[in-house]
């Protein structure tokens, strides 16, 4: 399993669930690390012997690798798709050890339990959907505090939007064990969300226009306004699906469609295959929509594309993008 990680509530949600049925190891106290500590760590660490000639740290969003070189040997690759830093570092540091060279990290290094076995037999798997429904509760309660903490109407719909895309671009494999009841409970809460996104946009509805302005932006300036694109942000199997309709380009078999999905870390294609033929063709596929969320989140998607797309690639989701936002019944 992997997801997107547009929003830690539901980042969270996932990893926790991948957990209970042993699908992941369970890591507490990261160290959240940005590029100078990085580039420190990795420096103290290079300065530790003259054995060392080259210590790296790649990666980005969840994928992070530790590299290093020794005099007479090849480089050395360790941890590959490590969720943050400081976990690829910690590892990193375990594999220098078992070369015989031994250093510290100046953060505290994270709490890592071993894997859970999966549940196989019944008791297991009463223990297992046990632990999801306290997990899919608190999680609830957590969306719950967030939105009442968030005045901007656009700003809570932009929270549940960024959680559904999470679930929606989970991978999960049903056919290991536990597999399927991490589905379901993802699922169960995707729907519960949802109900939620429903709940919020029939409270813009009743607001007054004055009331709207005081809460949300206007669809002007969402038109006027272009998403930065995020320092840490992957793009989605839809936006991607997006991004090649966009410049021309098409997918027209699994292995290309892997080929583009796994650049951006993803384990497989065919959902993005999926997603390109769903949308490509007449503009309607990608325009023609009656529901409201459906609506923002393709504006979303849109956005987050077009500081990536080139000129004349931007000059048509910019098209596509007033004919969503004019569809509107409500600002956002």
């Amino acid at each position: 399993m992997e997801t997107t990680t547009q929003h830690p509530l539901s980042q969270a949600f996932i990893q926790q669930a991948s957990v209970i049925i042993g699908h992941r190891q369970e890591i507490r106290g990261i160290q959240p690390l940005n590029q100078n500590d990085i580039q420190r760590e990795c420096d103290n660490i290079k300065a530790v012997s003259p054995r060392i000639l080259q210590v790296e740290l790649v990666g980005q969003d969840g994928n992070y690798c530790f590299k290093y070189r020794l005099q007479g040997q090849e480089i050395q690759i360790h941890c590959a798709d490590a969720d943050s830093p400081a976990v690829a570092l910690y590892y990193g540091v375990q594999a220098l050890k078992s070369d015989g060279i031994s250093c510290k990290l100046s953060f505290p290094k994270p709490i890592i339990k071993d894997f859970r076995p999966p549940p196989l037999t019944q008791e297991q798997e009463v223990s297992a959907r046990r632990e999801l429904g306290v997990l899919s509760s608190h999680f609830k309660v957590d969306v719950d505090e967030a939105l009442a903490s968030t005045f901007q109407i656009d700003s809570q719909l932009n929270l549940l939007e960024a959680i559904l895309n999470d679930f929606e671009n989970a991978e999960w494999d049903d056919e290991v064990a536990g597999g399927v009841l991490a589905h379901r409970v993802i699922i169960e809460a995707q729907e519960w969300v949802e109900s939620q996104y429903h709940s919020k946009t029939q409270e813009i509805e009743a607001l007054s226009d004055d009331e709207k302005r005081g809460r949300s932006i206007t669809a002007q300036n969402i038109m006027d306004t272009e998403a930065e694109p995020y320092p840490t942000y992957r793009l989605t199997l839809k936006e991607l699906a997006l991004r090649e309709i966009y410049e021309g380009r098409g997918i027209h078999t699994l292995e290309a469609a892997n080929r583009i999905a796994r650049e951006s870390n993803y384990t497989s294609g065919q959902k993005l295959l999926d997603d390109f033929n769903k949308f490509r063709g007449n503009a309607t596929n990608r325009t023609g929509f009656e529901n409201t969320r459906e609506i923002n989140w393709m504006v979303g998607r849109i956005k987050r594309l077009l500081p990536l797309l080139s000129k004349k690639a931007k000059q048509q989701a910019k098209s596509e993008m007033e004919t969503l936002v004019a569809a509107l019944p409500i600002t956002i």
